[in-house]
């Protein structure tokens, strides 16, 4: 049964190698998700330095600095 030159289709969780973070990173990591802030947090030194924002699909909110959001 000859296998190479085979089109086939996977899931990102079954990558080997390289990590499958980093394959998503390379394939997604400049689109733009939106979400809705339910809660800030600071870094120590800054007050309300980062967003906590609820996406939807996610099961935990992501966490992100304010600098880098903007209005969607």
């Amino acid at each position: 049964m000859a296998i190479i030159g085979r089109k086939v289709a996977f899931a990102v969780k079954d990558v080997y190698f390289p990590a499958p973070t980093a394959v998503l990173g390379q394939l997604h990591g400049n689109e733009v998700i939106s979400g809705h802030i339910v809660g800030v947090s600071d870094s120590g030194r800054h007050h309300e330095a980062f967003a906590v924002v609820r996406v939807d699909g996610l099961e935990a909110p992501v966490v992100i600095a304010i600098e880098r959001i903007r209005q969607s």
